[in-house]
């Protein structure tokens, strides 16, 4: 919460793909039994379920290749818009 704090909306829109233009959120709070943050662009949330992205994210292994392979997957099916995740480790 500090975070949200310190930035401007503008600031997290850009680094979630949203530039400079004006933008409104849809959010929810999914609990991570990790206790991660895990935010998404529409490139990934409306092309995987959030079932996949829980199983992808709590795969053991580094957190960046399961990243990886969660943006590789929403390119393999067919997603063409931004493509964004940032991931917060507890």
């Amino acid at each position: 919460f500090e975070a949200a704090a310190a930035v401007s909306p503008t600031q997290l829109s850009g680094c979630m793909g949203g530039g400079s233009m004006r933008f409104s959120a849809q959010t929810e709070c999914i609990p991570m039994p990790t206790g991660n943050l895990v935010i998404t662009s529409d490139g990934i949330h409306d092309t995987l379920s959030q079932e996949v992205l829980e199983e992808l994210l709590l795969t053991e292994g580094d957190m960046l290749e399961n990243i990886q392979n969660i943006v590789k997957m929403a390119v393999e099916k067919g997603s063409v818009d931004d493509k964004s995740i940032l991931v917060v480790q507890r």
